[in-house]
């Protein structure tokens, strides 16, 4: 249990943290002191918690309120597939989620706070954490002693004739009786449950089998008919022995009342509408105009009742925790093949990311292909290019080989005419024989000439 202390009174501003500067935690010291501050149970619903302190500081008119909060930590975790329960949460996922849901509580303690500051009352937090709210609000009344309690209910016509299951009844059944309680819902006072006893008369430990209710009734003098009335609550206090159950109260006229029943709390609980009327018509019927009537015939025991809803109970639970039991083979399955489908699809995903890479490379690769086929494709038509030209070149040479073959032939038959020529004249000219042999000197000179040219 912390409580939490301002150390200047907060200043309106961004909730960053501001509520971190201005308060700071610390571990609350039990006291049996009386503490007669107004004390607000404050909520996690802003809109319902500030009309609350609005009726607190028009009611009280005090410059200084305690608020009181029981955090509640969520039983359930938040997951992928749901909520699940936190026991079978992982302990990473329960540690965020328990630190989310305690930075909410400081945003809104810190609205409260700062609503507090701009109606000029100063406000300090009494906080501690329990898995329910009304037994954490009884805890702090009895640890620190609180006497004025505000906080908020659901309106009930019926609410004065029978029990509620709601966090007022219990508040109203199970709050020590010097801690005064003031119900109030939007923003009106619904009823009050007075204090009845002073602080050091009132430690006991309270249990659903001890509790019991005592209704103040008033009985007219003057009519056949008694007139129950309720007070402004249901008194509380513990009962060992059912000679125990029994105390005078004091009358709104200052007089002791003559009877006073008492009746089990489990006894509002356990009895239908039907049954109640039945109990009420009879209960009137019996107190007649000056009759007297030993009280002890008055006492219910519901012990057959309880006994019963106790078998029941145990049924429920039984068939509760089978439900469960189901639910979570049911979960595992579900989760065995969720975790089955979440596996194919990484298989899945890989193989499609495989198939992807494969594909890539393949296109890679035939683009290269490509590529190289162009390029000996050029390769060719340039080869092909060269090889006709070299074709032409051929041709030509060869051309002129012939040419020159037949220039060579035709030079011949020329040289063997005019050598025949000039032997015949040879035989009968010496001056010839020399011009024989110069024009021989130039037929060898052009015959040389044509041997040398190029083919």
């Amino acid at each position: 249990m912390e409580i939490l202390c301002p150390s200047p009174p907060p200043s309106p501003g961004p909730i960053d943290s501001s509520l971190h500067r201005g308060w700071h935690f610390h571990a609350a010291p039990r006291r049996d002191s009386v503490d007669a501050r107004v004390h607000v149970a404050v909520g996690r619903s802003p809109e319902k918690t500030l009309g609350l302190l609005r009726w607190a500081f028009r009611r009280f008119a005090c410059a200084h309120v305690a608020l009181v909060h029981v955090h509640q930590p969520s039983p359930l975790i938040p997951t992928l597939l749901g909520k699940i329960p936190a026991a079978l949460a992982i302990e990473e996922l329960v540690l965020s989620h328990r630190k989310s849901e305690k930075d909410e509580m400081t945003k809104i303690l810190h609205t409260y706070l700062t609503f507090c500051h701009k109606a000029q009352v100063q406000a300090s937090l009494l906080v501690t954490e329990n898995e329910q709210i009304h037994d954490g609000i009884v805890t702090l009344v009895k640890d620190h002693g609180i006497t004025k309690l505000v906080m908020g209910s659901t309106p009930d016509t019926c609410f004065k004739l029978k029990a509620s299951y709601g966090k007022a009844s219990f508040m109203a059944k199970n709050a020590p009786s010097f801690c005064e309680i003031w119900f109030v819902w939007r923003g009106r006072h619904i009823w009050t449950r007075e204090a009845t006893a002073a602080i050091g008369n009132n430690i006991t430990v309270y249990n659903e089998d001890d509790v019991m209710i005592r209704k103040r009734i008033r009985f007219s003098s003057t009519s056949n008919n008694a007139e129950s009335i309720l007070d402004e609550g249901y008194i509380v206090r513990e009962a060992s022995t059912p000679a125990d159950r029994y105390e005078s109260t004091i009358s709104d006229n200052g007089q002791p009342n003559d009877y006073e029943p008492v009746v089990d709390a489990n006894h509002f609980y356990n009895i239908s509408v039907p049954n109640l009327q039945h109990a009420k018509s009879a209960f009137i019927s019996t107190f007649q105009h000056g009759s007297s009537v030993h009280m002890e015939s008055l006492v219910l025991y519901p012990q057959e009742i309880l006994d019963k809803n106790f078998k029941q109970v145990i049924v429920e639970a039984e068939r509760s925790r089978n439900d469960a039991f189901v639910e979570l083979l049911k979960r595992k399955d579900t989760e065995s093949r969720v975790a089955s489908v979440v596996a194919r699809a990484k298989a899945s995903e890989f193989a499609q990311k495989q198939e992807i890479k494969m594909w890539k490379e393949l296109e890679a690769l035939l683009t290269d292909t490509r590529k190289q086929h162009e390029d000996l494709v050029k390769n060719k038509e340039k080869a092909t290019a060269g090889l006709d030209s070299s074709m032409r070149k051929l041709a030509i040479l060869d051309a002129r080989v012939k040419s020159i073959t037949l220039q060579m032939n035709e030079a011949a038959a020329e040289l063997e005419l005019i050598q025949s020529s000039i032997g015949t004249l040879n035989q009968g000219n010496p001056k010839t024989e020399k011009l024989e042999l110069i024009l021989t000197g130039q037929v060898e000179g052009c015959t040389y000439t044509h041997t040398t040219l190029p083919n």
